[in-house]
């Protein structure tokens, strides 16, 4: 009976394995990530709201510029006739 010695190689494990959790050292402080949808949202409607009251004050604005052609024309309209 021969027995032979054969010499594996044990694998090495490397101390920085990729997808091992590893804590970061000296890092900036987290946000939780609800504050920050939170935020997210409310930013979104700031921006939504700017928008719409932006529109209602063009469309006041151009209401009063066509009441006064309208009562511009009236007048010539007015002038006119005999």
């Amino acid at each position: 009976m021969t027995h032979h010695a054969t010499s594996q190689a044990t694998p090495t494990v490397s101390s920085t394995i990729p997808g091992e959790f590893r804590p970061v050292e000296q890092a900036a402080p987290q946000r939780d990530g609800t504050v920050l949808m939170i935020e997210a949202y409310a930013f979104v409607w700031m921006i939504l709201m700017i928008f719409v009251l932006t529109g209602y004050l063009r469309q006041r604005r151009l209401d009063a510029r066509i009441a006064r052609l309208e009562s511009a024309i009236d007048r010539v309209i007015e002038r006119e006739q005999p």
